[in-house]
């Protein structure tokens, strides 16, 4: 196993590809650091300017900002599950091309322990790849809260550092689950294109379903869409604010991922509500979707841990008896 695991890191860190790979989610990484943090130094002169008028309480209430590390760290997550369906499809793929799988079967080593160190190296790519993207994300927004943060009430997480560890602990078993999906892809097609192919459509397949089930499943009540619509008599056009409650971005609850919560399969049939939960939790793609648009830790993290870590089991237990009984040419 570990000669195994050495020959095949040994072939990632000379893959251009892979190289190629990381070049763009740190570009990604740094893009996303320059969004988020471009109106910064403007808000920094404005809160001076207050400074030197004295106005301090306006400076506090006002000029108060958030680097948002924690949210940002994760934005690149549905990049996550479309980028290794190429890279381990064409790094993995390649060796069936060039009957590298095929000679290191024939020299004695174990098909399951072939199998096993494929995943680890695909699994461990997946990691760089991320790893790369909060850093050149990271490095940029730290700077700048250095600089800015004697100046501006500002904050470098916009939840929390938990928050953050967890998010991306969910991150990870995307990737695991991603890594077994596409493996599994590839050592069933036997060839660089074919699973390059293959991979490709499984993964649309599958955000077209997660599209599906969100739809379908994530219905907010209906007088939730007029909260804020007001009301108009018939001989004026001026609304009757009387008619418009109290802003509430969140419906009363604490957080937009709560208030999602409440409502999610609320107003489907006992069976169906199972079925389009278990899928929702289950997908990868679901989880992304979901985590796009959270605005603080998924309540449902363990469930998401779990589910990540018996489907990436299952795929990979799949992958080794099809791989078991696989004629290699």
């Amino acid at each position: 196993m570990i000669n195994l695991l050495s020959a095949q890191f040994s072939k990632l860190f000379k893959n251009k590809l892979f190289y190629a790979a990381v070049i763009i989610f740190t570009a990604i990484g740094f893009a996303s650091s320059v969004l988020f943090i471009k109106y910064i130094p403007d808000l920094a002169h404005m809160a001076e300017e207050a400074i030197a008028e004295g106005d301090t309480e306006h400076l506090w209430n006002t000029y108060e900002t958030s680097i948002m590390f924690d949210i940002t760290s994760r934005m690149d997550f549905h990049i996550l599950v479309f980028a290794p369906a190429v890279f381990i499809s064409m790094f993995i793929g390649r060796e069936f091309d060039n009957n590298t799988i095929r000679n290191k079967v024939i020299i004695g080593s174990s098909r399951p322990l072939i199998y096993l160190s494929n995943l680890i190296v695909c699994f461990v790519s997946q990691i760089i790849m991320q790893l790369a993207y909060c850093l050149a994300l990271f490095l940029p927004s730290f700077i700048i809260y250095l600089k800015y943060r004697s100046v501006i009430n500002m904050k470098f997480f916009e939840i929390s550092f938990k928050d953050f560890l967890i998010t991306q602990i969910i991150g990870i078993g995307i990737m695991l689950v991603c890594s077994s999906l596409y493996l599994l892809i590839t050592m069933t097609a036997g060839s660089k294109t074919h699973a390059v192919i293959s991979s490709i459509i499984v993964i649309f397949a599958m955000f077209l379903v997660s599209n599906k089930i969100n739809t379908m499943l994530y219905v907010p009540d209906e007088e939730d869409y007029n909260y804020y619509i007001p009301t108009y008599t018939e001989t004026t056009d001026t609304p009757d604010e009387s008619q418009i409650p109290y802003y509430d971005p969140y419906f009363g609850y604490g957080s937009y991922t709560d208030y999602v919560e409440s409502y999610r399969g609320k107003n489907l049939k006992a069976g169906k509500r199972f079925l389009y939960e278990t899928i929702d939790d289950t997908l990868p793609t679901s989880q992304v979707l979901y985590m796009m648009n959270s605005d603080t830790t998924p309540p449902r993290t363990g469930k998401f841990i779990v589910c990540d870590l018996l489907l990436s089991a299952a795929l990979s237990a799949v992958g080794i008896v099809i791989f078991n009984r696989k004629e290699l040419r």
